[in-house]
Order: structure tokens, then C-alpha cells, then sequence
């Protein structure tokens, strides 16, 4: 699953986080009373919840993926047979690495990177906002 999606994840996250940069930056330019200040803020926040929701979902699946192992080796294999012993033993040995879903060079989808994500277009929005104060100076 992570060859078929994770170019599709690489590609929307690094749009998605160049979205909340410079959206965000035009919610600090653009006077707040008008349509266009309202539309820029509800097109940031729908594009920081798309972000959220597929990290918050990755995680999800992280952790499901863990409940799995804990499950299989908290079942009383100890009284079954010696067949099906092996088979939770290979349940066990697969279920030890979480599986994630990848997003490219962002890593795996996550809330830790939704909030390295989130703290890097922050910091790129300061930027921008910086340069525009001192071109206006």
C-alpha cells in the first residue's frame, strides 16, 4: 500500500503544507473585515483539517496495528496446540513492527509529523511575513 500512496501522501502534504504557509500569510496581510479575509480563513482551516485528519488516522492505524501484538501475546497460547503456538508465535514476530502509512520524505503519517509540519509552515509564514514587513519599510 505504501508504493501505491506514498508519492500521492508526499505530493498532498507538501502542497497542503505550502497552503497553510501562504494562506496563513494572507490572513496576516489582508484586512479582517471582508469576504476575502472570510474565505481565507475557511480555506486555511479545511486545509489544516485535511492535514489533521490523515494524521490523526495514521496514528490510529499505529496504534491498532501495536493492539494487535499485545492481543496475540496476551491470549492464552500457553494451552493450545503446538501448530497453532506457531502460529500466534508468527503473528507475534509480524505484528512487532506498527504499520504506517508514508507520506514520502515526510515521513509517516503521524501526529508528531502534523506538528512538525504544522511548526515548519509557521516558521515559513514568520519569514514571508518578515520579508513583507521590510519591503513595506
Amino acid at each position: 500500500m505504501n508504493k501505491c500512496f506514498s508519492t500521492l501522501f508526499f505530493v498532498l502534504f507538501l502542497t497542503a503544507s505550502l497552503l497553510v504557509c501562504l494562506l496563513g500569510f494572507e490572513v496576516i496581510v489582508v484586512p479582517p473585515p471582508g469576504l476575502l479575509f472570510a474565505r481565507v480563513l475557511l480555506h486555511l482551516s479545511a486545509t489544516v483539517l485535511e492535514l489533521c485528519f490523515f494524521c490523526w488516522y495514521g496514528s490510529e492505524l499505529m496504534q491498532k496495528s501495536e493492539d494487535v501484538y499485545q492481543a496475540a501475546y496476551g491470549c492464552q497460547w500457553q494451552d493450545l496446540s503446538n501448530g497453532t503456538k506457531q502460529l500466534i508465535c508468527m503473528i507475534i514476530m509480524k505484528a512487532q513492527s506498527p504499520v504506517a502509512l508514508r507520506a514520502g520524505f515526510f515521513g509517516d503519517l503521524c501526529l508528531p509529523t502534523f506538528s512538525s509540519l504544522m511548526t515548519n509552515a509557521y516558521s515559513y509564514m514568520a519569514l514571508l511575513r518578515k520579508l513583507y514587513e521590510e519591503d513595506d519599510a
